[in-house]
């Protein structure tokens, strides 16, 4: 569930979507406030735990 919500949320493609929770929470994936708050608020939409926190 994860990697849809990722792609439908990003755009990307999967080998990117596989790639992208281990980038979140190392930081090495980045984003503005907002583009990062929709994808936790779609993440927690479909249950999954979703936090953001600001640099």
């Amino acid at each position: 569930m994860v990697m849809k919500v990722i792609r439908a949320s990003l755009g990307v493609d999967l080998a990117a979507a596989k790639a992208m929770p281990a980038a979140l929470q190392s930081g090495r994936h980045t984003g503005t406030l907002p583009e990062v708050e929709q994808l936790a608020s779609a993440l927690r939409a479909v249950g999954i735990g979703a936090q953001v926190s600001p640099k």
